[in-house]
């Protein structure tokens, strides 16, 4: 059987030498499979994270124009008014545009690995190779690692542009895409790419979550030319085995992917142009890329089974969901692995999520069409618009169900994720399931239900129960019948059983519930039908009727866990259960209230404005509403629950009501140094100005005035209660806690670096039940938003790059636009790398 096991990385660090570095067991090939490091099947269910690190055209601007990464960045540069400020946008957009949500969410989806298209050009400047596309790789393998999920490198942008399309950030084309444009196979190009490969292979040699490298996308080599490409995937393979032995080469067909004749060595012809008449690399794996009819690339496999090696699709999409579904289906059935494209789009849909333009957006995109003045007063808009909109998780995002039904991947009980209890199933997020099918549902919430359900077919599901009690058990159905029946099991126990009436159609739904005795752990979630003829939406489990929570898998799979006699469980009447679950919401609520309004008027006494959010804040739908939304947008990260709170205004708004309220909208990696003490803290004014040193201890109003202020020196780290100015800002235990939106903390800065202009923004943050922002003003100019993650409780570091800080004197203002968080201290450091 294929395996898609939880994997269980090692955390090697790829910079190690090899002789201090524990042997890692790697992905490998064995004939015309592919085997995870305990030497069993692996199949890829992937999915491509397309303009992430090389933005298309067509994705950044809705249409089908021809457009460059290149280009698009040089209209940008046009509109902001400088490439610095094009340089932030996009360093900006890469840090958002994948994070560590986003790969939770393809995760719980039941992907297993990423594909992640770059630009050569991430290593390559000024005639030198560089390390600047380390810093997103690393990111996006630290996220995987963390989710179980393996990593595929793809050089989409070669050297010299390896085909004539504008995703190869080919210049010289155009939307014609003359071949005379490839230039990849001329001069040195070859040889450049293959010390690119060289340089990211010894860096990642002991890294195993990546699979393998991906060594060109897409080749169009000049006509006359095709049997060049085979010797050029030598030249490549060979620099990367001087230092890596470990992962396998992945190598593409010509013609954009889709001609395997040009690289088989076992075709005569083929042979006698490239000279090779052998397998070329003990670890290899053939890719083919298709968009059209599934028919026509069936049988391609065929010459890979005659090499005795593995094949998968890297790219397929952009067609109807029959066809996709096509594709799909022979892939899992033929090939080792599927890829489509993509995850995210901007404007287009044939995707999981399309993120909109919002109106700034839209009038630089007119400006790059139509022309005229420069808007580069929407810079800022702009800088904000790539820091939120494009993360996923965003209220604009929109969900395709129909899209995802057609690429989702196929999964085992075992390998499944787990469902909060209390919270909500969705009937078709099963992980195994008997004569069922999928269909749009008219349901408030829309989505999917399950139907055509026979005698005794049946949908399972892992559950995680927080909590051993009894449970009311809540589903939404719909049926022209009334023989419908549900036994609901738990690890093979039946332990309730509910009759489906004739609710007059099978889209005209209502809600059927009973009481449930339900053990802690995670348990086998079963709903077998005894008598069909009805179609399910959802299944909720609560600890009050009508409570519905709208909480999903938590990532974390299920472990063997013996089901408990029910005796251990709560025994207790309808009538107590209910009656006590409404004397303890009654209680809740009264206290809730009273903390509103105490809070309130203490906001009334500061007479405090808050500044307007940076993000839409929707207050939460009422949570025993019993159709919440079906977008899986929804999805937490791991071990996150929904638990529904009321709060006051003053508190940051939660997300939209599709959203759980603690998931974050990014965790930026954690800085080595998790200790304070690693950075220098500064507990005197730079010594060449006759100031005092601030106090060592700030009331929480009425803090001494900037204008007499000691001026702290830069680099270095500063305590958050050594502001000179504040607004809301409350100080205890030497940390500043209880922050609201719009609060802000004001120092006088002395950044002492002559000529530096970047440094590294790095703040200590706590937040245990909200994620936050935070916007870096210098003399009044926004330089920097940082999104705050939800850190359980604890301590985390967050950072991020900041660019244009001259030397000298400066106000800095720190304003939290999303408060609920608490700051210990901020450092700057020199450069665009991590505080020492």
């Amino acid at each position: 059987l294929r395996s898609l096991a939880t994997l269980s990385f090692l955390s090697l660090s790829s910079l190690s030498s090899s002789s201090s570095v524990v042997e890692a067991q790697y992905v490998s090939v064995s004939g015309t499979k592919i085997l995870d490091p305990n030497g069993d099947e692996l199949y890829f269910s992937g999915i491509n994270l397309g303009n992430w690190l090389v933005w298309e055209g067509y994705l950044m601007m809705g249409d089908f124009n021809y457009r460059t990464h290149t280009g698009f960045f040089n209209s940008i540069s046009q509109a902001f008014g400088g490439d610095d400020k094009a340089a932030e946008f996009e360093y900006t957009w890469r840090l958002n545009y994948v994070d560590e949500k986003a790969i939770s969410d393809l995760k719980n989806l039941g992907f297993n690995s990423v594909r992640v298209p770059f630009n050569f050009k991430l290593f390559y400047q000024n005639g030198m190779i560089v390390n600047n596309g380390f810093e997103f790789f690393d990111r996006v393998i630290e996220f995987c690692r963390m989710h179980g999920m393996y990593v595929l490198l793809d050089m989409h942008g070669a050297p010299g542009y390896q085909n004539p399309g504008d995703h190869a950030d080919n210049v010289d084309s155009n939307a014609n895409q003359p071949r005379d444009t490839v230039k990849f196979w001329d001069g040195d190009n070859v040889s450049l790419a293959a010390s690119i490969w060289r340089h990211i292979a010894n860096y990642y040699k002991n890294e195993p979550v990546v699979w393998g490298y991906d060594l060109i996308n897409e080749p169009v080599p000049q006509s006359g030319r095709e049997y060049e490409l085979l010797q050029s995937y030598i030249t490549m393979a060979n620099a990367i085995r001087e230092v890596d032995n470990n992962h396998i080469i992945v190598a593409e067909g010509s013609w954009w992917g889709s001609d395997l004749t040009k690289i088989d060595w076992m075709d005569s012809f083929t042979a006698q142009q490239t000279g090779v008449s052998a397998q070329w690399d003990d670890k290899l794996v053939y890719q083919i890329h298709h968009y059209g009819p599934a028919s026509g690339t069936y049988g391609r496999e065929e010459i890979t089974q005659k090499l005795g090696i593995p094949i998968f699709i890297g790219e397929y999409g952009e067609t109807d969901e029959t066809n996709l579904l096509a594709i799909t289906d022979w892939a899992k059935s033929t090939l080792v692995g599927y890829f489509p494209w993509s995850f995210k789009k901007m404007s287009h849909d044939k995707c999981l999520w399309t993120i909109p333009p919002d109106t700034a957006y839209n009038q630089v995109k007119s400006f790059i069409n139509n022309g005229g003045t420069p808007p580069t007063h929407l810079y800022e808009d702009m800088i904000r618009f790539a820091t939120i909109n494009i993360k996923n998780g965003h209220s604009s995002h929109s969900w395709h169900q129909g899209f995802y039904n057609s690429i989702k991947p196929t999964i085992t009980c075992a390998e499944s994720s787990a469902f909060v209890i209390p919270g909500l199933v969705q009937a078709e997020d099963y992980c195994d399931q008997y004569g069922t099918q999928i269909e749009s549902t008219t349901d408030t919430g829309g989505g999917s239900n399950i139907g055509f359900l026979d005698p005794n077919d049946f949908t399972e599901y892992n559950i995680n129960v927080s909590e051993a009690r009894t449970y009311a058990l809540e589903a939404r159905v719909a049926s022209q019948y009334n023989s419908g029946q549900i036994d609901v099991q738990i690890d093979g126990a039946s332990v309730g059983l509910m009759n489906v009436p004739n609710t007059n159609g099978w889209q005209s739904w209502t809600t059927i519930s009973t009481l449930v005795a339900l053990p802690e752990g995670v348990h086998s979630f079963k709903l077998v039908y005894p008598n069909g003829n009805f179609n399910l939406n959802w299944v909720s489990l609560s600890t009050l009727l009508g409570g519905v929570p709208t909480n999903s898998p938590t990532g974390s799979g299920p472990t063997p866990s013996p089901f408990p006699p029910l005796t251990n469980a709560p025994t207790i009447t309808p009538t107590e259960y209910m009656t006590s679950q409404l004397d303890s919401c009654l209680a809740t609520n009264a206290e809730l209230q009273a903390r509103i309004e105490e809070l309130e008027g203490r906001l009334a006494e500061c007479e405090i404005t808050s500044a307007p959010s940076a993000v839409p804040t929707p207050t939460m739908g009422n949570p025993s509403t019993p159709t919440p939304s079906k977008n899986p947008t929804s999805l937490p990260t791991k071990g996150a629950s929904y638990s529904p709170t009321v709060r006051p205004s003053s508190f940051p708004s939660k997300m939209p009501s599709k959203m759980p309220s603690n998931a974050p909208s990014m965790i930026p990696t954690p800085l080595p140094a998790s200790d304070p003490s690693a950075f220098p803290t500064i507990s005197s004014p730079s010594p060449t100005l006759p100031l005092s040193p601030p106090p060592t201890q700030f009331p929480t109003s009425g803090s001494p005035d900037c204008a007499v202020a000691a001026y702290l020196p830069i680099p270095g780290k500063i305590e958050a209660e050594s502001y000179c100015s504040m607004q809301g800002i409350i100080v205890s235990s030497g940390v500043v806690t209880q922050i609201s939106n719009g609060d802000y903390l004001e120092f006088n800065i002395n950044f002492t670096s002559s000529g530096s202009s970047a440094y590294t923004f790095a703040a200590r943050v706590n937040s245990s039940t909200y994620s936050g922002q935070i916007n870096l003003q210098v003399d009044g100019v926004s330089k920097l938003w940082l999104s705050v993650p939800h850190t359980n409780g604890s301590w985390n570091t967050i950072y991020a790059n900041v660019h244009g800080l001259a030397s000298g004197l400066h106000r800095v203002r720190v304003t939290m636009p999303q408060g609920g968080f608490d700051v210990d201290w901020i450092h700057f450091n020199v450069g665009t790398n991590k505080p020492p």
